[in-house]
């Protein structure tokens, strides 16, 4: 966790730094209060997680909403030569749903990125 947050360029160039603007940082406590609201027990693995890697919780919850965001941010904050990202779609029929996914992430990801297959409430 620490090296890749470390070494994720626009995390540490852009993002990051964005946070020391007023309206940067009024997006990112909007999006933490929503998330407070509606997903607890996330913030606080999250929070755990940057304890123990000993980095700031503000690197974990920001690289979490990377792409919204980055989106959000004024175009004065925004830096360019960003990566494209990933897409996701999901497939269902009557049976199941099938969430496909492909990483389009940059070199930073290679031997750090990791796949979960979580099943909640079951």
């Amino acid at each position: 966790i620490r090296a890749r947050l470390s070494e994720w360029p626009e995390l540490q160039r852009s993002w990051l730094p964005a946070l020391a603007s007023p309206k940067a940082r009024a997006l990112y406590e909007e999006f933490l209060k929503q998330h407070v609201k509606a997903y607890p027990e996330y913030i606080e693995e999250l929070k755990g997680m940057a304890r123990g890697a000993g980095l700031p919780f503000e690197w974990l919850f920001v690289a979490q909403l990377a792409q919204e965001f980055a989106s959000q941010l004024p175009p004065s904050l925004q830096k360019a030569g960003t990566v494209d990202h990933c897409s996701d779609y999901m497939l269902c029929s009557s049976e199941r749903c099938v969430d496909v996914h492909n990483e389009d992430g940059d070199a930073n990801s290679i031997n750090r990125t990791f796949v979960m297959d979580v099943q909640l409430g079951g």
